[in-house]
């Protein structure tokens, strides 16, 4: 609105409508909306993470059975040290302990570089 956008500039209202007719200041306009919008959904964001940490906390601690309560408390370890590495098995029975280092392996011996 005009007479906002007047107040934060410090300028008057008449002088904010003769700059919305210029294509430039309301391209300008529009951005730093859209990045205000930005900051209020990351706060939102955050807000959202700390419930559902604590929903599954309760879940946790107070789940209707042991799977729900394994669960909950699996995905939070899980999100906090990250997964532990899964052993990939390859049809000649070869166990691998290191997924990213074979792979790397498999890419160098293939050609491929990043």
């Amino acid at each position: 609105m005009p007479h906002e956008i007047a107040e934060v500039m410090d300028v008057s209202v008449v002088i904010v409508e003769e700059l919305l007719r210029s294509e430039d200041f309301t391209l300008e306009v529009n951005s730093m909306l859209a990045t205000r919008e930005l900051l209020d959904l990351e706060k939102a964001l955050e807000t959202t993470s700390v419930e559902a940490l604590v929903c599954l906390r309760d879940l946790m601690k107070n789940g209707s059975n042991e799977a729900v309560r394994v669960k909950a408390a699996t995905y939070l370890i899980d999100q906090y040290r990250g997964k532990a590495p899964q052993h990939i098995k390859i049809s000649g029975g070869k166990s691998i302990e290191d997924p990213k280092s074979e792979a790397e392996r498999l890419r160098k011996q293939l050609g491929y570089t990043q």
